[in-house]
């Protein structure tokens, strides 16, 4: 079997080419030594060519390569594409990503490719046939360039490691520094059982060796027996067993099972805390790999997951631990799947879930996960072929077809996108999103049926999320030559219940005083949009941005809608130009407590039950949503708030330029306010209105302590995010950066 190299390397070059626009060079793994490579279209070197080839020409089609420092893992693409199976083993926290990114990208278009090509991240001391253990056939490492001064100090150990393996291929000259032919005894003298002959001369910089160790297959590790079920994941007690609870002051003979059963007990009494107590000073003096050792971590797993009181984090490098050294159990699988899930880590949790799975673990829960990895990845055609696996109508999880509506209504599916709404209020499902997405698909079908959708205005909208400068830089932008600002314009047909849940404004019975007004014109009777106006809007949603420029009478409208949401519904064809202004998580955690604090009257109480794993993890979609979800006919821009209000002349001059709007001065004293709609209320803006002007400054925000910015800034998807948000920045702006 084989999938064609040219195809391969074509799909992974556009792959990696996208991962680095999204995230820049040095983010996205690329550095500058994959990224020269793809801009000369030569993914795969000329000498990871040869070698390949010359692999394929020596060993059958049976042979598994590992290959140590693997990189983005271009040599095992070119041996998979030959039909081999490769695991490429990468310690570089980036790289790894990368080809992982590659993996999950091929695996959409090449059925089976995943078991061809196969990542691990390295972890050093543990043994390479760890990674070994699932997989039968000969096994070859492979190490063509592992250079740097941290291989250097462990090079007998690595060398060594090699041992493992049937057969061994690496290039003497590329490990720990760069050597010439004259120096490569000082690695190959490292070898030991067996002597190094010449497998292929590439010059003075590669001298690859090949050694054989072995003929017979090499260690493996113990695999769970057939007749050794795991412990069942249960919340009672089981219903055949009445556990005796061990005396708080058991003695311990020193014996492994009595250990073990102690620990179980404890378990299956709901004693989680003594369970894993107990268990976690035993097992460091067991042997990994033997069966006890196994069943020991599989409960001090279990009793850490009930006990919920052990950070994602620590979840994660203990079920790491547990993939890594059984890498066949499937209770080590699925919870390292939910915790990388917990995490917010989806490019992990997607390759989690896909090995529980494939381990035995329920298959519509591996899926489930999958998807949610896929959609909080913004990957909605990969999401939508795994959703077309799974009969909604049969489904445990009720949040799966409000999921499924939002994947169909970015792929354009209408009509499944209804049938999944519809199944969604079957299931009585609660979710907020599903008021959304019902009106963005009755929007969808209003627009879909428009003659000539094309606009006569022009409409500049700001993105971005609560509290992040969007009500001050919708004021400046509107004081702009042939603008208009209104502010959040979907107030004029939404308002807002007891429990801050926006919703469509009833005319007929709402309370007018429960209708938000324009902040310039107080009162009812002063309004600058008249109430049947509002009710022609909120009748009939299609044009809305145009039909509220022409209101207002103005060729061009800014508004400060903020979210996907927003515009999606008011205008589902994107027929505007989009500003997304964003600030650094830390001060957006900031400006958020800040915010509620003021509500609460009370910021050390609000502070204490702050969450920031949730709160980073809106802010995460909110701004995925805005970048992957919106194409905009016209322009898309991304501005970093602090930055602006910094030099806000400087950033303006760029802005003007890129939208070919006419830059002022005097624009800061010279400013004009006639509407208003929602925003902040922190803004002053009587203060404007009676001079015209505004300063800019940076707000002052309650401080964080180490450990609250360290969380913040650990947070998997909040740091990816980011990165783009920079990246995207960096891009526009770049003639300041001189």
């Amino acid at each position: 079997m084989g999938f064609g190299l040219e195809n391969v390397l074509e799909l992974a070059t556009d792959a990696f080419s996208e991962r680095i626009a999204s995230l820049g060079k040095t983010e996205s793994g690329a550095y500058d030594y994959y990224a020269a490579r793809i801009e000369n279209n030569c993914l795969l070197s000329a000498d990871e060519a040869k070698l390949a080839q010359k692999l394929a020409e020596t060993y059958p089609k049976d042979t598994i390569f590992y290959e140590i420092g693997a990189g983005a893992g271009t040599l095992c693409l070119a041996l998979a594409a030959y039909g081999y199976r490769c695991v490429a083993i990468e310690s570089d926290r980036r790289r790894f990503e990368a080809a992982l990114d590659i993996q999950e990208s091929l695996s959409a278009y090449l059925p089976d490719f995943e078991n061809y090509f196969m990542v691990e991240q390295a972890i050093f001391g543990v043994d390479p046939v760890l990674y070994m253990s699932s997989l039968t056939g000969p096994k070859v490492g492979v190490i063509t360039n592992l250079v740097n001064s941290w291989v250097d100090e462990k090079a007998p150990l690595i060398i060594g490691s090699l041992s493992k393996f049937q057969e061994a291929v690496f290039n003497p000259l590329r490990i720990g520094h760069n050597r010439t032919i004259g120096e490569q005894d000082e690695i190959l003298n490292l070898i030991e059982g067996a002597d190094p002959i010449l497998f292929m001369d590439m010059g003075p910089e590669a001298q690859y060796v090949r050694v054989v160790y072995s003929k017979e297959s090499p260690p493996q590790i113990t695999q769970p027996q057939a007749d050794v079920e795991p412990i069942p994941f249960q919340k009672e007690t089981e219903k055949d067993e009445e556990p005796t609870k061990p005396s708080a002051f058991a003695a311990f003979n020193g014996q492994s099972k009595d250990v073990f059963q102690i620990a179980r007990t404890h378990y299956l009494n709901k004693e989680f805390t003594e369970a894993i107590t107990l268990l976690k000073p035993w097992l460091v003096t067991l042997r990994a790999g033997s069966d006890i050792h196994r069943d020991g971590l599989s409960i001090l797993i279990r009793s850490t997951v009930n006990q919920k009181q052990t950070p994602a984090l620590d979840l994660a490098f203990l079920t790491q631990l547990g993939i890594t050294l059984y890498p066949a159990h499937r209770d080590f699988q699925i919870y390292h799947a939910r915790a990388c899930r917990d995490l917010d880590a989806h490019l992990k949790q997607f390759t989690a879930y896909k090995k529980a799975m494939r381990a035995g673990a329920r298959e519509d829960e591996c899926i489930w996960g999958m998807i949610q990895a896929l959609v909080n990845r913004k990957r909605f055609k990969m999401a939508e072929k795994l959703i077309r696996t799974i009969d909604l109508a049969e489904t445990p999880f009720k949040a799966l077809p409000t999921l499924a509506c939002e994947v169909h209504l970015v792929n354009g599916n209408l009509d499944d996108a209804q049938k999944c709404l519809d199944r969604a209020y079957e299931m009585n499902a609660i979710d907020q999103r599903l008021k959304q997405y019902e009106l963005v698909l009755k929007s969808l079908k209003a627009h879909q049926n428009l003659s000539d959708p094309a606009l006569t205005t022009r409409h500049i909208a700001i993105g971005g999320t609560s509290y992040v400068g969007s009500t001050i830089f919708g004021v400046i932008l509107g004081s702009l030559d042939t603008l208009e600002n209104i502010g959040e314009s979907n107030w004029l047909i939404q308002s807002k219940d007891s429990h801050d849940n926006s919703s469509l404004i009833d005319f007929d019975n709402d309370l007018p005083t429960s209708w938000p007004l324009c902040k310039v014109h107080r009162r009812q009777t002063r309004q600058c949009i008249p109430i049947d106006f509002r009710k022609f809007l909120a009748a009939d949603p299609t044009n809305y941005y145009e039909k509220i420029a022409q209101q207002l009478n103005t060729p061009g409208l800014v508004t400060g809608d903020k979210s996907l949401a927003n515009y999606w519904f008011l205008d589902p064809l994107a027929r505007f130009d989009l500003i997304i202004l964003y600030k650094h998580p830390i001060l957006q955690m900031r400006s958020n407590i800040r915010n509620l604090s003021k509500k609460l009257q009370n910021e050390a109480n609000t502070k204490g039950g702050f969450d920031f794993e949730r709160q980073l993890h809106f802010w995460s979609q909110h701004y995925l949503g805005l970048l992957n979800n919106i194409t905009p006919k016209g322009k898309r821009l991304v501005l970093n708030w602090e930055k602006f209000a910094s030099a806000p002349h400087a950033h303006l001059k760029v802005i003007c330029d890129q939208l070919g709007l006419t830059y002022r001065d005097d624009i800061l004293e010279n400013i004009t306010v006639n509407h208003l709609l929602g925003g902040n209320a922190g803004i002053k803006l009587d203060q404007i209105l009676k001079t015209g002007k505004i300063q800019m400054r940076t707000a002052s925000h309650p401080r964080f302590s180490e450990e609250e910015e360290a969380r913040i800034m650990s947070h998997p998807e909040a740091g990816h995010v980011l990165h783009l948000l920079e990246n995207y920045h960096n891009r526009f702006f770049k003639s300041l950066a001189r």
